[in-house]
């Protein structure tokens, strides 16, 4: 039976007498630039009546496997293509820097079956992304022991 407040912090509030429910957040970050603190800003629209989020995933996601995992010495990677295509394997680190390109070449339909050794890799988390021409097929958190 009030006035809505709830925007007098932030300065952002609802969109009053919307046709369409439309919200405008804001928010505040820092960062570090050339030696100096510096805060940054970001503003978005939030409107429709949506609720939740959906999962993109692909149902040959379920198709792939890694294993085993924490990986000790080798690790298998298993995987369907539903057609012949060029694809790469390769491990990053969290940061996403590439760590080691495993393999890039032309695979065949169906099941596709690699055997890797861990090599040089040393201790910790590591991120094997799997990835065709157009886009990345899985990207699969691997545990190096």
């Amino acid at each position: 039976g009030g006035v809505s407040r709830w925007g007098d912090y932030s300065g952002i509030s609802r969109k009053q007498n919307a046709s369409t429910p439309e919200v405008w957040v804001s928010g505040c970050f820092a960062k570090y630039r050339f030696f100096e603190h510096a805060y940054d800003t970001w503003i978005a629209q939030v409107n429709g009546i949506t609720v939740g989020v959906s999962e993109n995933k692909k149902s040959s996601d379920n198709n792939i496997k890694v294993f085993p995992n924490p990986v000790y010495n080798m690790f298998n990677v298993e995987f369907y293509l539903d057609k012949n295509t060029d694809i790469e394997i390769n491990i990053t680190d969290i940061n996403g820097r590439l760590i080691k390109l495993l393999f890039k070449d032309k695979v065949k339909k169906g099941k596709n079956q690699f055997l890797f050794n861990k090599g040089a890799l040393g201790t910790g988390i590591y991120f094997l992304t799997i990835k065709t021409n157009s886009n990345i097929i899985r990207n699969e958190k691997i545990i190096i022991k």
